[in-house]
């Protein structure tokens, strides 16, 4: 009865404890929620916050790409993060020195994403330029860009393709002329000759953006025997082009005949003897009238001639006994 007693007596004291346990734990479960709540919310905090990074910062403009990297302070939301590379101004390149890629995305709860930029092979001469990459990601987002260096492959020159020409008198010679770069405004090229009396060259060349890969000529006209030199002066705004001083071009004309006339205006030959003023024909004997290249000078005389050639000359020598005397006559 005493065991019984005092069991009912402790009773309430068990109930109270185990209440007391419960209440505490109940407490101590709603104290602990809101730092539970905290912790969800922290985690669910949207990125604000974007940095660009490069795998190179050199590159050549033949065939040069260059892989970039965006990166985020915190997870993409669940949809993603789209990203659009642009051109910064703060650099000498521009959007057409570069082809961008299309919006890429950062996937929902990663941080990162990639994508490809090339660079453009044209046909500008150009110093080195530094491109300048920036971002478009988004309102709340503050973009951190990065740059790279691309080196130019092209080059300002005026080629002229031969270092001589030759003529002859009042013939015509010609040589080409043309860009090994594109302008970025008009090319004039003008050809001068240091010695005019020698040889006379043709107006200037014009090259422009479309055709300044097509050569020109410059043609070379001989005025007289003798050498000159062709030299040549560049105009333009293009800085780059205006500086050069392209190669000279050695001419040489030569004579047409160098040897002279070497024959005679006369449509006689040197044996024909001259006018004796007979008015004789000498086809009448048929053994005079063509004279040969053996035939010698007539000097008035009328020696060479035979039995039947008139008489020669006022003497009337060398004819036949029957020959009447050589006289103003000129009988045969």
């Amino acid at each position: 009865m005493q065991r019984l007693d005092r069991s009912v007596r402790s009773g309430p004291a068990v109930m109270s404890s185990l209440l007391a346990t419960v209440l505490v734990a109940a407490l101590l479960s709603v104290a602990s929620a809101p730092v539970a709540g905290a912790q969800a919310e922290e985690a669910s905090d949207p990125p604000t916050s974007l940095d660009l990074s490069v795998d190179r910062v050199w590159l050549q403009e033949s065939g040069g790409s260059v892989a970039v990297t965006a990166t985020l302070d915190a997870p993409a939301p669940a949809g993603g993060l789209d990203v659009v590379l642009v051109v910064s101004p703060d650099g000498t390149a521009d959007a057409g020195d570069l082809v961008l890629p299309g919006v890429f995305t950062i996937a929902g709860g990663e941080t990162s994403a990639g994508a490809v930029v090339d660079v453009v092979d044209d046909n500008v001469a150009e110093s080195r330029e530094t491109a300048v990459l920036s971002a478009d990601a988004g309102p709340g987002i503050t973009v951190t860009g990065s740059s790279f260096f691309i080196v130019d492959d092209d080059f300002a020159y005026v080629r002229v393709d031969s270092a001589a020409v030759s003529v002859v008198e009042g013939g015509v010679g010609v040589y080409s002329v043309v860009l090994d770069s594109e302008p970025v405004a008009d090319v004039v090229v003008t050809a001068t000759v240091d010695d005019p009396s020698v040889a006379a060259v043709g107006g200037p060349l014009t090259f422009t953006a479309a055709d300044w890969g097509v050569p020109q000529t410059v043609a070379v006209t001989g005025a007289a025997a003798g050498t000159a030199t062709v030299s040549h002066t560049v105009a333009s705004d293009d800085y780059k082009y205006a500086v050069l001083s392209p190669q000279t071009v050695e001419v040489t004309v030569t004579a047409q005949n160098p040897g002279g006339d070497g024959g005679s205006d006369s449509g006689s030959s040197q044996s024909d003897p001259p006018d004796d003023g007979s008015g004789g024909d000498d086809s009448d004997s048929g053994s005079g009238g063509d004279d040969s290249e053996s035939d010698p000078p007539g000097d008035g005389s009328g020696e060479g001639g035979s039995d039947s050639d008139p008489p020669g000359g006022d003497s009337g020598e060398g004819g036949s006994d029957s020959d009447p005397p050589g006289g103003d006559s000129g009988e045969g």
